[in-house]
C-alpha cells in the first residue's frame, strides 16, 4: 500500500490509538520490505502473505467498529404483517434461515 493511502488512513483513524498503532505497523513492515527491494514477484508474494491479512484484518475491525458507532443498537427484523394463512411457514422460514448461521 502506497505511504500516501497510508497516511490518509492515519489521519481518518486519528481518534483511534488501537487503529493508529496498526497502521504504524503496517507502514513499518512495508517499509521493511521495500528496503533495497526492487519490484519483484518476491516481494509481491511477501506482501500478499505478510502485509495484506493484517490489513484485511484491520479493515474488517475498522468496519464494525464504525457500524457500532452508528447503529448503536442491534438491529431487529421488520415489524410487517404476515398474511392470514402463512404464519407457519413464515415462522418455518426464519427458523430455517437462524440455523444457518
Amino acid at each position: 500500500m502506497p505511504q500516501l493511502q497510508l497516511n490518509d488512513l492515519k489521519d481518518q483513524f486519528r481518534d483511534n490509538p488501537d487503529a493508529l498503532r496498526e497502521l504504524s505497523d503496517l507502514n513499518r513492515d512495508v517499509q521493511k520490505m521495500q528496503m533495497g527491494a526492487t519490484a519483484s514477484p518476491e516481494l509481491d508474494q511477501r506482501i500478499s502473505r505478510e502485509i495484506l491479512p493484517k490489513l484485511e484484518a484491520l479493515e474488517v475491525r475498522l468496519r464494525r467498529q464504525i457500524d457500532e458507532q452508528e447503529t448503536g443498537q442491534v438491529r431487529s427484523g421488520g415489524s410487517d404483517r404476515v398474511a392470514p394463512g402463512y404464519t407457519d411457514a413464515v415462522a418455518e422460514y426464519f427458523r430455517k434461515l437462524s440455523k444457518g448461521r
